[in-house]
């Protein structure tokens, strides 16, 4: 798989080889995927929309992404395998989409190309795939329920689709940002400096930061609910409790990577 070196340098440089790990486990609406060291995937939870029936024979896989109730593999090749709910026809990739370097996924489904431009499929009933004119030179994407996030080279991010809860309305003078997540109805974003700042809806407390929350490394954006990985390895959660989604195992240290569910939390 090709990477845009200049999206290597600007994570390498804010957090060393953590982010690497980033998309090694996903969540879903009530489900979880892996992705294992030989390239292949395993899933487990609810299945009913054939989520977790991993295609056979699938091999090669360098990245995994869960949507709703999809779920997306990305190939060493840079083509895209897509299975489980398609009522939007979130699992219909686009033919011939080929080298692309990054996934993301809800209601509908983004790619990114090694060129920087942005491809979208599903469900458009909020516009959420109706990426920007001459949007280009992005590093990064994510797909909240009914909204999509870029990130720019330059460390700027735009937003499209839903903002009945101000989703996209991208604090003004945001920048060095180095990721970006989208949950339901709020956006995070993580700058240079390990800090993180967050938007849209705060109906849970998603978007309340805790005060003092520094040397994050990376990001995730459930349902109602914020992760955050910090550099000796823990992991800080906010935002909706009601199914437990915050209470992080006492003890758990080492964390290399984490994943929000839409109601559940991963850690690797």
């Amino acid at each position: 798989m090709k990477f845009r070196p200049t999206l290597l340098l600007m994570l390498f440089a804010a957090f060393g080889n953590n982010q690497s790990l980033g998309q090694t486990i996903a969540g879903g609406a009530n489900y979880s995927l892996a992705l294992k060291e030989d390239g292949t995937v395993v899933a487990w939870g609810s299945n009913t929309s054939g989520q977790c029936n991993v295609p056979r024979r699938l091999i090669d896989v360098v990245a995994i992404e869960a949507g709703g109730s999809h779920s997306l593999a990305l190939k060493e090749d840079g083509t895209v395998v897509a299975w489980g709910w398609n009522k939007y026809h979130q699992c219909d990739v686009p033919s011939g989409l080929k080298d692309v370097v990054a996934i993301a996924g809800d209601n509908h489904s983004l790619a990114l190309k090694e060129d920087g431009t942005v491809v979208a499929w599903g469900s458009n009933v909020n516009s959420q795939l109706d990426v920007p004119s001459g949007l280009k030179d992005v590093v990064a994407i994510e797909a909240g329920y009914s909204h999509s996030l870029a990130l720019k080279e330059d460390g700027t991010v735009v937003a499209w689709g839903s903002n009945v809860n101000s989703q996209l309305d991208v604090p003004s003078g945001l920048k060095d940002v180095v990721a970006i997540e989208a949950g339901f109805y709020h956006s995070l974003a993580l700058q240079a400096d390990g800090t993180v700042v967050a938007w849209g809806r705060d109906h849970n407390n998603q978007c309340y930061v805790p005060s003092g929350l520094k040397d994050v490394v990376a990001i995730k954006a459930g349902g109602h609910h914020s992760l955050a990985l910090q550099e000796n390895g823990t992991v800080a959660a906010w935002g909706s409790n009601v199914n437990s989604q915050l209470d992080v195992p006492s003890g758990l240290k080492d964390v290399v990577a984490i994943e929000a569910g839409f109601y559940h939390s991963l850690a690797l």
